[in-house]
């Protein structure tokens, strides 16, 4: 049977490899405040990782669950998969849909976990 030398100098007591991986997720809210604008034009909007559907309307490989984001007067409404839509009430500002609204929206995505 192999024997090893304890007392080799080479090997080391320290680990062999520290591995910090960083995290891919996406910050959602900079495309969010790029939408603004087409958030108010009375059309659905769906967000997914891949171009796998045909409905499909932005891109965003980080997330992990399709969600929906359209505006109906006054309301801006978001909706993930088969789950009820949250209504957030909410006024434009000159024809865009205000950053508080935004960050609210930003809320939901990380409580949900749907980036990440």
């Amino acid at each position: 049977m192999c024997e090893t030398d304890t007392d080799d100098p080479t090997i080391t007591a320290d680990p062999t490899i520290n591995l910090v991986a960083p995290t891919y997720s996406i910050d959602i809210k900079h495309i969010l405040m790029a939408l603004r604008e087409d958030m108010t034009m009375n059309k659905e909007l769906t967000f997914y990782k891949d171009l796998s559907y045909k409905s499909i309307d932005i891109v965003i490989p980080s997330l992990k669950s399709k969600f929906r984001l359209w505006w109906k007067d006054p309301y801006l409404f978001f909706k993930k998969g088969t789950e009820r839509p949250i209504k957030i009430p909410t006024e434009t500002e000159d024809g865009l849909i205000p950053e508080s609204t935004i960050d609210i929206i930003c809320a939901i995505i990380e409580m949900k976990r749907l980036n990440g």
